[in-house]
């Protein structure tokens, strides 16, 4: 049941649109849900991604009007762990994909 739920929200989370599922809900989410899943959340702002060094990630925000979000979440098994395992995401909330450097028509030789 735990697997369908996770594959439930992870899909619900990826169908919605940037505009409804801004960085600043997706963080929301993360700080509601996480704790209750095992989970250490950390959501850092625009200031925390200054003081880290996140130039890409604030470059690309620019474009934006919503505020930016970088959402870390730790799972931490009881006991001694037996290895490590990392798994990296991105949500993209905006992008323009070079649209302002793409022209409007097309030049017919």
């Amino acid at each position: 049941m735990l697997l369908v739920k996770a594959t439930k929200l992870a899909r619900d989370l990826a169908g919605t649109p940037g505009g409804m599922l801004t960085a600043t809900k997706l963080g929301e989410i993360a700080l509601e849900m996480g704790p209750d899943a095992g989970l250490e959340v950390q959501v850092f702002g625009e200031e925390e991604l200054v003081e880290l060094g996140c130039g890409g990630l604030l470059g690309i925000n620019l474009g934006s009007v919503e505020p930016p979000a970088m959402i870390k979440l730790v799972y931490r098994p009881e006991g001694e762990p037996t290895g490590k395992l990392a798994l990296v995401g991105k949500g993209i909330m905006y992008d323009a994909g070079g649209l302002a450097l793409k022209p409007g028509t097309r030049c017919t030789p």
